[in-house]
């Protein structure tokens, strides 16, 4: 059996959702004879991923010296690891020997750790001289896999043969998340499966949801995934505004639970801020949402409307008062919502982490066979 080394960190306070991390290592350790080097050895156990693990430290990116540091340590333990391919999940490592093919994964874009580079003289120098090694990181490799066209497109502008990469979208477990039976109750939920932030349309959110609230109590926003901190920020917030018992807080939860959360939802929401961070990086919890039957409002991004139709399987918004028309539109109407209901469903079959993973396995055996 081939042997793969993978290269994986993971930052606890800046992700929340690790379903496409732990979708992807699985993929690998069904089918190849693993070796994990991570900082998160506990995490992917806990999560019943078999392989080998090297366990690293979490070493945060300020400064070229911590890269240094953080390459030489991960080198010296790939030194002692028998592979014959080696991934790397987006910035693990950006020196890498050139013995074996470099596979490389790239599901965020390399604003959110970096910054932009290119912006203006205000950008310190050094994260330059970063974001030149992460391109020249990125060249060197064998081949690259971006889970958007965007972050393919951005890759491209920045000198990477387009001949290396390929695009696959976020996959989704069709058996685990699959749409309930109806749900009877009075109560009208609005879920997003992520922390509840100003670049998550917190504001957009809070300002329609008062609007929603006078005009009818059953109407609820439900947000999982908040770290403690966020309660501590818009809990008294909300007391204050009247709105804690029309907005909802659940904090962090395992993947595994999330089918439970929109199960007992009716529409699923997703507000990204405009910017070159989200404009590449799509979220997996569109995916979600359509396996469930769920109808989702989204703002106007490529990386929502490449996936949620308007009128077809959502309505896309940018403002509280076309949310607050939005919601009442898809309450109201229940032939709308069941034929959107039935679209998303219907999408959802294309994104099947079955069909996902088949076009992985093609990719990474082509690699190995060259």
């Amino acid at each position: 059996m081939m042997k793969v080394a993978f290269v994986v960190k993971i930052n606890y306070e800046a992700i929340i959702s690790t379903a496409y991390h732990v979708n992807i290592l699985k993929f690998f350790s069904k089918n190849y004879d693993l070796t994990v080097l991570t900082n998160a050895v506990f995490f992917f156990k806990k999560r019943g991923l078999r392989a080998k693990y090297v366990q690293l430290h979490y070493l945060p990116f300020p400064s070229i010296s911590h890269y240094i540091i953080n390459d030489y340590i991960v080198n010296s333990k790939l030194r002692k690891v028998d592979y014959d391919l080696l991934v790397i999940w987006y910035d693990s490592l950006l020196s890498f020997p050139n013995k074996k093919p470099v596979f490389r994964l790239m599901d965020i874009c390399p604003y959110q750790s970096i910054g932009y580079p290119m912006k203006d003289n205000r950008m310190r120098f050094d994260r330059r001289i970063i974001f030149n090694m992460f391109m020249r990181s990125f060249k060197k490799s064998s081949f690259i896999l971006t889970v958007s066209p965007q972050l393919k497109q951005f890759l491209v502008d920045y000198g990477v043969p387009e001949h290396k990469i390929r695009w696959l979208p976020h996959g989704v477990d069709l058996e685990r998340f699959r749409r309930m039976e109806t749900r009877k109750t009075k109560e009208y939920i609005l879920i997003s499966t992520v922390q509840f932030l100003q670049n998550r349309g917190s504001d957009i959110i809070i300002e329609g949801m008062k609007k929603l609230s006078t005009l009818d109590k059953n109407i609820k926003f439900v947000s999982v995934g908040n770290a403690e901190k966020q309660f501590q920020k818009w809990n008294p917030v909300l007391r204050k505004m009247k709105l804690e018992k029309q907005i909802i807080l659940h904090g962090v939860v395992d993947n595994k639970k999330i089918p439970e959360f929109l199960a007992k939802a009716d529409v699923g929401v997703s507000f990204l801020e405009k910017n070159e961070y989200y404009d590449k990086s799509p979220p997996q919890k569109l995916f979600e949402y359509m396996a469930m039957g769920l109808p989702t409002i989204a703002n106007d991004l490529p990386t929502h409307t490449q996936f949620i139709r308007d009128g077809y399987n959502g309505l896309i918004v940018d403002s509280a008062e076309e949310l607050v028309e939005a919601v009442l539109k898809l309450k109201n109407d229940q032939k709308l919502y069941e034929r959107m209901s039935k679209n998303a469903l219907k999408e959802a079959k294309k994104y099947s982490l079955t069909k996902i993973e088949e076009k992985l396995k093609k990719y990474v055996e082509s690699l190995l066979n060259e």
